[in-house]
């Protein structure tokens, strides 16, 4: 089986979950013998020899990717939705965006034309599901769960090499996008704030926005905020084993990556309880809401709670790729062979 992987052009500048996902089924993928191809726009391919076109995000960067791709390959797609719409006003909008002429395009529009054509929808959880059927109408025949995985590279961190490197140690860990506002950065600078005798860490790329800047502003005012930027995978693994909290903030998050890498790593998670994250964090993390008072109540909890191996347990159960993985190759068989 030949599978092909794609998405939006810029996936992987600055990076983020969407290209970490891609990445992480490319590599669990040709671990298991499939062979596996990354789209290249320049490239003109023979689609006789392609079984499966996997696209993630089907958001309105990849709308006329969508248009370009042949009907003669079965397309799996994950939306990667993050959003916390309901489902009626999903459904509103939607019928709202369809209605527009064919030459203003949104990302409602590019939803839809990724589901008419889709095989099979693969979400990353219940919340996602959710709002795939009851929002744009996809009927449950054609969605699967498939719970996002992570690397069991992160169980290998060094704590010392960090703590060596930067002088940090036990700290408070954020890990994501720098001046994406879904991050709620600046509201985590407040708690940290009021927790000026503990350290924070953020890593992650610095984005050119305007609420970047606001982060980065407010973060200089503070002297036990270090913002390190993106950083080379050792120093980001030897970062999770280092932390003794990481936090994740977030207005919303589809699954939470970083903080099943934390987690794996050993350290005690604060994530959002908004979005997909319960299916992944309930059993182990401490869920909070994104708000100033919630956050601090978190973070003081967690830096108040011995670590818990149990979560490094749950996570290799149900989370790590190499399982994750088996039921992905299944549902391209199935698209195959349908």
């Amino acid at each position: 089986m030949k599978v092909l992987l794609c998405s939006y052009q810029a996936v992987a500048n600055p990076g983020g979950g969407v290209f970490t996902q891609v990445m992480n089924t490319y590599k669990a993928l040709t671990e298991y013998g499939i062979e596996v191809e990354l789209f290249n726009p320049w490239k003109h391919y023979n689609w006789s020899k392609i079984d499966v076109i996997h696209l993630f995000s089907t958001d309105m960067r990849n709308y006329f990717l969508l248009k370009a791709l042949p009907s003669s390959v079965p397309l799996i797609v994950s939306p990667i939705i993050d959003k916390l719409y309901p489902p009626l006003f999903v459904k509103i909008l939607t019928a709202f965006s369809n209605a527009f002429p064919p030459q203003i395009i949104t990302s409602y529009k590019s939803h839809c034309l990724a589901f008419s054509r889709a095989k099979i929808i693969v979400v990353r959880s219940l919340h996602e599901k959710r709002l795939i059927e009851k929002g744009f109408g996809v009927t449950p025949s054609r969605v699967r769960l498939v719970f996002n995985g992570v690397d069991e590279k992160f169980l290998k961190g060094d704590a010392q090499y960090f703590y060596s490197r930067y002088g940090l140690k036990d700290f408070v860990l954020y890990v994501g996008q720098i001046g994406e506002p879904r991050k709620n950065l600046l509201c985590l600078l407040k708690v940290a704030e009021t927790l000026s005798d503990v350290e924070f860490v953020l890593i992650g790329p610095i984005l050119e926005t305007d609420y970047a800047r606001r982060v980065l502003s407010f973060a200089n005012h503070l002297k036990n905020v270090h913002v390190l930027g993106r950083l080379p995978e050792d120093d980001l693994l030897s970062a999770y084993a280092a932390c003794k909290v990481f936090v994740l903030p977030s207005f919303a998050e589809g699954t939470g990556l970083a903080g099943l890498e934390a987690g794996l790593a050993g350290a005690n998670v604060v994530i959002t309880n908004r979005g997909g994250t319960p299916d992944y964090f309930r059993d182990f993390a401490i869920m909070v809401e994104p708000t100033y008072k919630s956050l601090l109540e978190g973070i003081k909890k967690a830096l108040e709670t011995p670590r818990n191996p149990v979560q490094r347990d749950i996570i290799k159960k149900k989370f790590l790729w190499r399982n994750v993985i088996k039921k992905l190759i299944a549902i391209y068989e199935e698209a195959v062979n349908k």
